[in-house]
């Protein structure tokens, strides 16, 4: 890649198919509807995989009455699926990286669908088997296809982001990250209408899993043929990486490394991992990381619990609980398009950027504990007298809960992409969420553990666990924006010396000049003295 030429020097040229990119003008309205264009089909794309998140859970009731599987072989088989996802969300990372962003999406799509479809296809043959061997083998076949269909999804995402940072300016990124946001904010909800739906109709869960395996197959050929991998595919200039990113300028390069046929496959390897130290050693990655996890924890304690929490403490009805559960994803993309347009406002800022989020948490943490107080000392009975207009003011609370919440959560994006550039965004973004996964499965494990051993008084520690998670996000983002204080004076320094070493040198340059002019100005009697004895002979 080689840098443009033009005046703004926010604009990155790239080396396309062995030709410089024409000279398109990125702020063109053509070249908006093209960035339009590849949000939508991202949006649709990611929405699409969201059929294979949900599939399970929607059609279990279907399992369980067909005496296709016991409660306990769909827990075993849900257990095993969520769990194969955490090693392959550290890795996808990487290859999403190393392979691009489009290529690994559609990748991924083409996995999920096929397994989805052979979930349903295989349940054609297995739903009568009643030998033990017979129901073993397929048992294991419905666990391998599950565990295939949630393997694959992992890709999604950070080809999302990857695609997305190709495509967009640093300076612009939010909007567009808080619009991809939604794919799982309403995705989940969306695809859970899709397949309860087709239950309606009357289809058999076998044919529903093949009906959502062949949508995320049509979904993703909607990106094969319309995403772009690249704004040079189409002649334009690739905006510049956050200038910010730990790489610097090598951030600017799309592709994680070239392949060198010459070394062996483990010393591309070893080059490949040597990119990563910078990115290991940096505190903001840690700090950011750590934030990530202790806003999930808050996040699933909501998400896991809190139409058990309507039911069965407040005695809400299963239909309004199941309805107030919608609250939380829809004020949250609410929130994370909020977010997105100030954050884009406020990017050359970065202190008052993230000072923005730790607002948010901390009216997050007001939030919180007025929900505490709320649940310890206002009686439940009230609720169950009052009928629906009694649960309006704890609504209203959920709702401002799931906008502090989401919105910056939905955001982390952002950071990967300052701190990895468009080089490593996604497997920075991948390390988030294999973190982030693994504090779900905690969040769930321990919040099971405290409704089976202390009943009613799990929701007190419940709520105090979301308490002192967001203390702990609190904290790292104060640690981010001490760390992100400490790079821009840095960086200021350096300019400053750089200015004073360029200063020095012109100064020197102008007094050799004038040396040499001193010199040129005591040399004249000599020469004009010659030229007069010159035209005397």
């Amino acid at each position: 890649s080689v840098s443009s030429s033009s005046s703004s020097s926010s604009v990155f040229v790239p080396i396309y198919n062995g030709t410089s990119v024409k000279s398109k003008s990125s702020q063109s309205f053509a070249f908006k509807l093209f960035q339009a264009t590849t949000v939508l089909t991202l949006l649709q794309g990611y929405m699409g995989v969201y059929c294979a998140f949900s599939l399970i859970s929607v059609i279990s009731p279907l399992l369980i009455s067909t005496k296709t599987l016991t409660p306990q072989e769909l827990g075993n088989l849900i257990s095993i699926s969520r769990t194969s996802r955490i090693l392959p969300k550290f890795l996808s990372g990487f290859a999403v990286d190393l392979l691009g962003g489009k290529g690994m999406f559609v990748l991924g799509s083409l996995g999920t669908g096929l397994s989805a479809t052979a979930f349903g296809f295989l349940g054609i043959f297995g739903q009568n088997a009643s030998n033990g061997t017979t129901k073993l083998i397929f048992l294991i076949w419905y666990t391998i296809c599950n565990s295939s269909m949630q393997i694959c999804t992992v890709l999604g995402w950070g080809a999302v982001i990857k695609s997305a940072g190709r495509w967009f300016s640093y300076n612009s990124l939010g909007k567009a990250m808080s619009i991809l946001a939604l794919s799982y904010l309403f995705g989940d909800g969306i695809a859970r209408s899709y397949i309860s739906f087709c239950i309606f109709l009357g289809f058999r869960w076998q044919s529903i899993a093949m009906i959502a395996g062949g949508t995320i197959l049509f979904t993703g050929l909607i990106v094969l043929i319309v995403l772009r991998g690249s704004p040079t595919e189409l002649g334009y200039p690739e905006p510049e990486a956050d200038p910010s990113n730990v790489l610097g300028k090598e951030g600017n390069e799309a592709t994680l490394m070239k392949w060198d046929s010459s070394l062996s496959a483990g010393r591309n390897v070893a080059n490949m991992g040597k990119v990563y130290i910078p990115i290991i050693t940096l505190p903001l990655f840690w700090f950011a990381l750590l934030w990530y996890v202790a806003l999930t924890m808050v996040r699933y304690c909501f998400l896991d619990w809190w139409t058990l929490y309507l039911t069965e403490h407040l005695h809400a009805a299963p239909s309004f609980a199941a309805f107030t559960s919608m609250i939380f994803p829809f004020a949250g993309g609410f929130g994370s398009i909020l977010f997105g347009i100030f954050s884009d406002r406020l990017r050359p800022y970065p202190l008052y950027q993230y000072g923005s989020m730790v607002i948010s948490q901390l009216i997050l943490m007001v939030l919180l504990l007025i929900l505490w107080l709320h649940h310890t000392f206002v009686d439940r009975s009230t609720f169950y007298h009052a009928g629906v207009v009694g649960y309006l003011p704890l609504l209203v609370l959920v709702f401002f809960i799931g906008v502090c919440t989401i919105a910056p959560y939905s955001l982390s994006s952002l950071i990967s992409l300052r701190i990895g550039g468009k080089k490593l965004c996604s497997s920075v973004a991948n390390l988030f969420d294999g973190a982030a996964a693994i504090a779900s499965v905690v969040s769930g494990l321990v919040g099971g553990s405290l409704l089976s051993n202390l009943k009613d008084g799990a929701w007190s520690v419940l709520f105090i666990i979301g308490i002192v998670s967001n203390v702990a996000a609190i904290v790292c983002l104060v640690a981010i924006m001490i760390n992100v204080e400490y790079q821009e004076k840095q960086k200021k320094r350096r300019s400053s010396m750089n200015e004073a070493v360029s200063t020095s040198e012109f100064l020197q340059s102008l007094e050799q000049e004038f040396d040499r002019d001193e010199e040129v100005e005591g040399q004249k009697p000599l020469i004009r003295e010659h030229r007069s004895n010159q035209c005397d002979k």
